[in-house]
């Protein structure tokens, strides 16, 4: 199509150029009507081509852009999965051995391991929602929870935040918010976990109050709010002064990407904002904070998970790590469960094949053959297919959908 313009720029231009020089010979008589046409057709032809090179260059960049995008996602997909693949296994064996030490020093130190674990996933979360942000892509999912329940721990995780700092914490929840609710609390308790740990962290002396009350309440739905109130003049209180109270955005952008503690109030007020609640400063300087998110009400009490398990259960786990293999195979013990193992997708399609399992725990990442292709020649080729579970450290939209 360029090319086609181009010549025919060319042509036009030529013979307008051809014309003019038989009448400087006075081979013909002066053509005026003919020279208009032919600058006409010649600057048309030239537009038309200067709007499709333009175009072109639009595609091209477009191009570039969804590549870039999909070499962050994959980046971000295949990074979350290293770095949660051990993190993952510190936790389990931390937590493990948690339960089984009795000496307090010892039992003591091993909380403090797990607790940084949690706090370095907490980091990991933060960033892949900022890159969720980033490519606008913040999925809400509604689940039951008890609101209770993450109060509570909360509170016993701020305390442990806190440490030895001379700050009094104080909880207050609202009795009248019932304890089963419905909403995406993921992400409720990453925010909670985030807004109260930097509070904690940037407050040195004095009375820091949390509390949550239902603001509203109708038969079917609440309105939630989470208040933190801290000492004024702290740097939790400047912090918060990067907040516009009426947009919930926060004034110095690279004051956001310079700073890890604004970067996580910055993604947790747009977490809040996609949940469908808002974020509110009060105070000058601030000295309150927090945010109104709404939920919905469920008669039904949340149900606790029955540890009745029936040890008849033939289960395989396929994992290729080794220390995760262990770590699985652990707290199946624990329920009084012994699973088979295998270390690759091909050595758990032919389990299963010459097997009789009930269930089947399939890591999704794996050498020889990963879980996908496993799970799809489990269920093309064995008549009596098990449960299959995924297992993975991936945290992507992309990679879940995939395993459904």
């Amino acid at each position: 199509m360029g090319a086609k313009l181009a010549l025919n720029s060319s042509i036009l231009l030529a013979s307008a150029f051809i014309v003019l020089i038989l009448e400087f010979w006075q081979i013909i008589p002066p053509q005026p009507e003919i020279l208009i046409i032919l600058y006409i057709g010649f600057f048309l032809s030239q537009s038309l081509l200067l709007s499709y090179r333009f175009g072109l260059n639009q595609q091209r960049l477009l191009w570039k852009t969804e590549a870039s995008s999909r070499s962050k996602t994959e980046f971000i997909s295949n990074m979350s999965h290293e770095i949660r693949t051990p993190l993952n296994a510190i936790l389990g064996v931390s937590t493990l051995m948690e339960n089984k030490m009795t000496h307090a020093t010892e039992r003591s130190q091993m909380i403090s391991i797990r607790k940084h674990a949690e706090q370095l996933t907490t980091v990991i979360n933060e960033i892949l929602s900022f890159s969720e942000l980033e490519s606008d892509d913040i999925r809400v999912k509604k689940e039951s929870f008890d609101i209770h329940e993450v109060y509570n721990r909360l509170l016993t995780s701020l305390d442990t935040i806190k440490g030895t700092k001379p700050i009094e914490l104080v909880g207050s929840l609202d009795n009248s918010i019932p304890h089963a609710v419905r909403g995406d609390s993921m992400k409720f308790k990453q925010v909670l976990s985030h807004l109260g740990g930097t509070v904690l962290r940037n407050v040195e002396l004095g009375q820091v109050q949390f509390g949550m009350k239902c603001v509203r309440e109708t038969t079917e739905a609440l309105l939630l709010e989470v208040r933190f109130d801290i000492p004024a003049g702290s740097l939790g209180s400047r912090l918060l002064d990067f907040y516009e109270d009426t947009s919930g955005r926060f004034i110095d952008i690279q004051a956001i990407k310079s700073n890890s503690h604004i970067l996580g109030l910055f993604t947790s007020s747009q977490i809040i904002k996609a949940m469908g609640g808002s974020v509110f400063v009060e105070g000058t300087p601030a000295r309150s904070f927090g945010f109104k998110i709404p939920l919905e009400k469920i008669v039904k009490p949340v149900e606790e998970s029955s540890r009745q398990i029936n040890e008849k259960l033939r289960i395989l786990v396929a994992e290729d790590n080794p220390v995760n293999r262990k770590l699985i195979e652990m707290m199946f013990n624990s329920f009084g469960l012994h699973p088979n193992m295998a270390e690759d997708g091909k050595e758990a399609f032919e389990k299963v094949r010459d097997g009789n399992f009930h269930m089947v725990f399939m890591d999704l990442r794996m050498p020889v053959m990963d879980g996908i292709e496993s799970t799809r020649k489990i269920v093309d080729e064995v008549k009596h297919r098990p449960i299959i579970i995924a297992l993975t450290a991936n945290s992507t939209e992309k990679d879940r959908h995939l395993a459904i």
